[in-house]
């Protein structure tokens, strides 16, 4: 959301929260926890209420150094592990480079 807020084009609260949630899925998927099933039916319902935001490669290093300076985050950039869903890990540690390839994988979404 903070990135959009520079631009001419800003977006809803709820717009940058369902793709967090869509990158979020992906990330649990990458690590063996969230079925592909149930990323695929959280992704394919929140893409069917919200537009798929506009992001291009170049926004992704922008994108990561905001979560750094997020509230909810202090030396490390922390992210909701989905198990299933209704079923979440809260305040885990992320590496930068899973946040790539989350937010490449939702780019190409």
């Amino acid at each position: 959301e903070s990135y959009f807020l520079e631009t001419n084009n800003p977006i809803l609260h709820g717009e940058a929260i369902a793709a967090g949630i869509i990158a979020e899925a992906h990330i649990s998927v990458l690590q063996g926890i969230l079925s592909i099933e149930e990323y695929s039916e959280i992704k394919l319902f929140l893409k069917s209420k919200f537009p798929t935001l506009n992001l291009s490669k170049a926004s992704i290093s922008e994108i990561i150094e905001l979560c750094r300076h997020d509230k909810k985050n202090d030396l490390a950039i922390r992210y909701i592990r989905l198990k299933a869903i209704g079923n979440a890990e809260y305040n885990i540690v992320i590496d930068e480079n899973v946040i790539k390839e989350s937010l490449l994988n939702y780019i190409k979404s």
